[in-house]
């Protein structure tokens, strides 16, 4: 029987700080945001959940919500039988976590939006994507699906109900560990073997396509180089580096990398920006330039942090998250160009040189989603750097350099006066740290005070903002503070970022910051049973399971970068008690390790850090 909840039969979303839940707040959709209200709501009315899990500058969360969310038909029958939720995956990543685990051990391969069905307890029974408005030979539609579900709760609810307890069971056991012996010493090679296998010969990068940058896992063979002097470890990394600066995936106007490369010759780029992705890149290029001495590397490093430094950092010293891919409902609108528009812009001999350096094309490089039918846009790469290219086109190498600086400045200028993509301004303590990181990494690289001003402010500011009264940390801020308690990669990255700004400072303050938060670390996210690190706290009645894992996806996972932090800490700090806390943590995962060491690249770096050969 349904209780009177007429004051919340509305979209609740409208004073929320997410950019990703502001985006729906007109929606017609009675959506609600995560908490006890809701679910409360679902089991007072006796309705299933409908969770929808995405992020700003998602393309394809765009999509359904111009399909479906904002369409009061759809909109219409999700209020009269379900009870709708909004989650932005960066703003609560244990929820997303939590419930992608669960759409992959359902069979589904996963992606944003995430849309679950679940139980009124959170328990979910129907897992997928991107759904449609309309039926069609493939999927079905909302229109159709939801009644499906209303149905089946009403007529089959003891079927679903076991579905539900069947996937949270298996929920229950993949985040159950169950510590083994020490990973094998032979797991890096193993790793090694693997990356090498799966490297591409013609393009760089590793498997087919997409591509996705995958820092981490760069850096980890710029390790193996370093530690065993490997001859095949570091040209595969630098060579990935190359082809990335390279191609369409590297914003050669305004600089900066988009998400990640949806053909195999890092040509055709997915255009959204993640400040993760730039802090990463720019510690692998700083890195790969230690290493190599190429020009290119520091010259795109440097390009990078001007990028974050522009279009990304706030007043107040934090970085924002992200730029959309989208601008005026297209994606890449912002990025591309028309022959057409190059020759209005530029001098003729200017002209003549952008096909020869950038690669375009009368009809254009960049193909329609839907169709992939050439559109007449391009999207500007290099086949060469511009040292090389000088060779060619018999030309000094300086002058080509000066002359496309000017070129690129004018179009830069030009660019400016498009519609821009939105940006997500919310600032996360996790990926700001990464930038601190970055940016001391590039302080050392390349000899700057200004980078290392920069890692000293946003630590300042991070600090300052992103701790509540008893120095616990924050996970997101965007114009107040968030209620939102920092997740394991908060502690983590950041204690990483104030060992990094120690060694770059020798300032004994971030030493004894780093000693504190991972003291707190350990006290909120470690398992007693198998000391293994959880995502989230555990007094959150609404998580159904307790995400862990040390699989190094998009980013280093949390555990990967802890395992770092414990054998530094435990050698500098002369603590054996920390060194036994990593040794714990590799026995923790050391099954997950063996099966897939090259998934668990930035882990194996730490285990090479702590060097189990020697234990």
């Amino acid at each position: 029987m349904s209780h009177n909840t007429s004051g919340l039969k509305y979209n609740q979303l409208k004073d929320e700080t997410s950019p990703y839940l502001l985006q729906h707040a007109a929606n017609p959709v009675n959506w609600l945001p995560w908490g006890k209200e809701a679910f409360d709501l679902a089991r007072s009315e006796d309705k299933p959940i409908f969770l929808s899990i995405g992020y700003s500058t998602c393309h394809w969360c765009h999509v359904m919500a111009r399909e479906c969310f904002a369409d009061p038909e759809v909109a219409r029958i999700m209020n009269q039988h379900l009870i709708c939720i909004k989650v932005d995956r960066e703003e609560r990543p244990d929820v997303d976590q939590l419930y992608m685990t669960a759409c992959h051990l359902s069979g589904r391969p996963g992606g944003w939006p995430l849309s679950v069905f679940m139980t009124p307890q959170g328990r979910p029974f129907l897992i997928t994507t991107v759904i449609p408005r309309d039926s069609d030979l493939h999927r079905t539609g909302m229109l159709d699906l939801v009644p499906k579900i209303w149905t089946a709760w009403q007529d089959h609810r003891e079927k679903v109900l076991e579905t539900g307890q069947n996937i949270t069971s298996a929920l229950s056991m993949q985040f159950t560990l169950h510590p083994g012996q020490l990973p094998r010493k032979n797991l890096p090679q193993m790793a090694l073997d693997h990356f090498i296998r799966n490297f591409d010969d013609q393009h760089a990068g590793f498997g087919s396509r997409p591509k996705f940058p995958s820092p981490h896992n760069l850096l980890f063979l710029m390790d193996v180089h370093q530690k065993s002097n490997n001859d095949q470890a570091m040209p595969m990394a630098a060579k990935t580096l190359e082809a990335m600066r390279l191609g369409g995936l590297f914003d050669q106007v305004g600089f900066g990398f988009h998400r990640y490369s949806t053909d195999a010759k890092w040509l055709l780029p997915h255009f959204e920006k993640m400040l993760y992705d730039q802090a990463m890149l720019i510690t692998a290029y700083a890195r790969g330039y230690s290493l190599t001495r190429k020009e290119l590397f520091r010259t795109t490093a440097r390009e990078t942090i001007e990028y974050c430094c522009r279009d990304l950092l706030s007043p107040e010293g934090g970085f924002y998250s992200a730029e959309n891919a989208d601008s005026e409902g297209e994606e890449g609108k912002f990025y591309v160009w028309t022959e057409e528009e190059l020759k209005s812009l530029l001098e003729p001999e200017e002209f003549s040189l952008v096909r020869k350096v950038f690669n375009t094309k009368p009809e254009g490089n960049f193909q329609d989603e839907a169709t992939g039918l050439l559109t007449g846009a391009n999207v500007l790469h290099l086949s060469r750097p511009l040292d090389r290219l000088a060779l060619d086109l018999e030309t000094d190498p300086e002058q080509l350099t000066r002359q496309m600086a000017a070129i690129r400045s004018k179009l830069f200028q030009a660019r400016s006066t498009r519609v821009r993509p939105s940006r997500d301004e919310k600032i996360l303590c996790d990926w700001n740290a990464l930038m601190i990181s970055a940016l001391c990494c590039a302080a050392r690289a390349f000899d700057s005070r200004e980078y290392l001003d920069q890692a000293e402010n946003t630590g300042r500011y991070l600090l300052e903002k992103m701790q509540d009264k008893d120095g616990n940390l924050l996970h997101s801020l965007r114009g107040v503070q968030s209620p939102v308690r920092g997740f394991l990669d908060d502690y983590a990255f950041m204690i990483r970022a104030l060992i990094d700004l120690y060694q770059a400072t020798d300032q004994a303050f971030y030493l004894d910051q780093a000693v504190r938060l991972n003291q707190i670390m350990l006290e909120k996210f470690q398992d007693p049973a198998s000391k293994a690190l959880f995502l989230c706290e555990k007094d959150d009645p609404l998580i159904i399971a307790r995400p862990v894992d040390a699989y190094d996806g998009a980013l280093p996972s949390g555990n990967s970068m802890a395992l770092h932090n414990l054998v530094f800490l435990g050698r500098t700090q002369g603590n054996e008690h920390l060194l036994e806390e990593a040794e714990n943590l590799a026995r923790a995962f050391a099954g997950s390790l063996n099966q897939a060491p090259a998934g668990h690249a930035w882990f194996l770096a730490g285990i090479m850090m702590l060097d189990i050969e020697s234990l």
